[in-house]
């Protein structure tokens, strides 16, 4: 029996030596020895490490890894429900257990899968999630986010805030987009290069990805092959990812100077350039271009396509002056939505929240310029007392398995916390959700003790 750690090397079937990076789930993030330590991801049951080897006969052996690979999961379920209570403890959204933790999830459920199969003709569409405030925005789009890599589909999210992170500011907004990678398995510090070199082992350099015309992303392609055949993919692909992520720690410039002081480097591959442009108007297109071309690339690297999650969209009305370049943004993508650029259709779906507005049900600027069509809105409901109460039966489950309790749901003590919480649920104040989950939790740690020294 053995337990797979960061560090630990391992021998792999068909591919040999390698050190693991990273666990994933049943995977682990390998460095491979043969591939001048390229990493991949590999299933854990079809390694084991190097000083084992002899040491057993071969169907010892395989029951050692069964056996390890069934103890493993059970952990690495039980590490998750861990994360899930602590997210609700602090009122944040779960990214794990997330069924078990959605009222109404069979409904919605039904209504994201017919948007995906929508998105999979090569249409791109957009969405909204709207409802009152704390009536489970965030949580729906985590679910939708959720389901999505479920279907196959790469996920991306981005939660604006006005400022720092608007739909007026692409390059940020970008940035901030692509950081989330990650969630879907790609490596976590080059997490777009990654993915271009997911596109390029498939055999997929196509002559046009995006456009007819000056195509970024396949010219990305171009310069990350570049890398890969002449041995200097790890030597710069920081550089390049800041480039094609819109992150300020790099011109495209100042890195193509980089990259061609090797001198197995013909200037001529190495084709980068900035994703946003100089001029204002064309942001809006540039926008569209990396987002829809990088949803074409994700379909070249093995993905259905690319689900995009806006959150807190009602902050973007905060300044008047900057509500005015959020709609020329929002035009821009509605222009593509609709076949008026020279964008390809590509694999994607982008899903925006939004409170009401105006006396409006859900956003005016979303209805005219994304989820122009009402099938495409989802209308979330503020839930009743019963509802609640069985949610918190769910999450009272769930903290038992957690903490390794023997005790029943006690519905007296969520009843109290429905009725401390009477007058916020009542008039249906922002968090109102995530207030009774919060609270729920935290009056199951005074009843239990605290949880320290109880988890797995």
């Amino acid at each position: 029996m053995w337990f797979p750690m960061p560090g630990m090397i391992v021998e792999v079937e068909k591919i040999g030596r390698a050190k693991i990076v990273k666990l994933i789930g049943n995977k682990a993030l390998i460095s491979v020895d043969a591939l001048n330590g390229r990493q991949i991801e590999w299933e854990i049951d079809k390694m084991c490490p190097v000083n084992e080897i002899k040491q057993l006969p071969n169907a010892t052996k395989l029951r050692e890894r069964e056996n390890n690979n069934i103890l493993h999961r059970n952990r690495n379920n039980d590490i998750l429900k861990i994360r899930t209570i602590e997210s609700l403890r602090f009122g944040l959204v779960p990214e794990h257990h997330i069924e078990e933790l959605t009222l109404g999830f069979d409904e919605l459920k039904a209504w994201a899968n017919e948007t995906f199969r929508r998105c999979l003709s090569g249409n791109p569409c957009g969405f909204e999630i709207s409802g009152p405030y704390g009536t489970g925005k965030s949580h729906t789009l985590s679910l939708i986010r959720y389901l999505a890599r479920k279907q196959g589909f790469l996920t991306a999210r981005v939660e604006v805030d006005g400022r720092n992170v608007s739909l007026s500011n692409s390059a940020s907004l970008l940035n901030s987009l692509w950081s989330t990678l990650a969630d879907n398995g790609l490596d976590a510090e080059n997490p777009l290069v990654d993915l271009y070199i997911r596109a390029i082992n498939r055999g997929n350099i196509p002559t046009k990805i995006i456009t007819p015309g000056f195509d970024r992303i396949r010219n990305n392609l171009i310069t990350i092959y570049t890398l890969m055949r002449t041995g200097n993919i790890d030597k710069y692909a920081q550089n390049v990812e800041s480039v094609i992520s819109c992150s300020d720690q790099i011109t495209a410039t100042q890195a193509v100077k980089k990259i061609c002081s090797e001198h197995n480097i013909n200037r001529s591959q190495i084709m980068l350039k900035a994703m946003v442009s100089k001029a204002i108007k064309q942001r809006g297109l540039d926008l569209v271009e990396s987002i829809a071309g990088h949803a074409a690339l994700a379909r070249l690297a093995g993905f259905k396509g690319l689900i995009v999650t806006i959150d807190e969209f009602e902050v973007e009305y905060t300044d008047k002056k900057n509500i005015t370049r959020v709609e020329d943004i929002l035009y821009s993508i509605n222009q593509y939505l609709n076949g008026k650029t020279i964008y390809y259709g590509a694999p994607l779906g982008i899903y925006i929240a939004t409170v009401d507005q105006a006396g409006h049900k859900g956003d005016p600027l979303i209805h005219n310029y994304i989820a122009t069509d009402s099938k495409n809105r989802y209308r979330l409901k503020i839930w009743n007392r019963d509802q609640r109460i069985r949610l918190a039966e769910r999450i009272h489950k769930m903290y038992c398995e957690v903490y390794k309790l023997n005790s029943s749901f006690d519905k007296n003590l969520a009843t109290a916390v429905e009725g401390l919480l009477a007058r916020k649920i009542e008039s249906n104040d922002s968090g109102l959700i995530r207030a009774f989950i919060k609270w729920y939790v935290g009056f199951l740690d005074i009843k239990y003790g605290p949880p320290r020294g109880k988890t797995v």
